[in-house]
């Protein structure tokens, strides 16, 4: 039996595109930062993966979340299914 190999790049990069083309008024930024979010990657984790602070990127994701009334990144999920 062969082990399932997710490469976390290529879901991180599927996930910015299809935020961008549902949810049109996130900034670039905003969908980095959110689809990151939705991968389970912590605000540290996300500040080193993007070379920004992790106050930035509290503050991108507060940004979005407010633009679309949400509370949780889940939301974002459950709008692209």
């Amino acid at each position: 039996m062969s082990a399932l190999v997710i490469d976390p790049r290529s879901t991180i990069c599927k996930i910015e595109h299809r935020l961008g083309s549902i949810f049109i008024n996130l900034t670039e930024r905003e969908r980095a930062v959110c689809a990151r979010s939705m991968v389970g990657m912590t605000a540290e984790a996300i500040a080193l993966d993007l070379g920004i602070s992790s106050a930035s990127v509290l503050t991108y994701r507060r940004r979005a979340y407010v633009r679309y009334h949400f509370t949780h990144s889940n939301q974002f999920f459950l709008g692209m299914i």
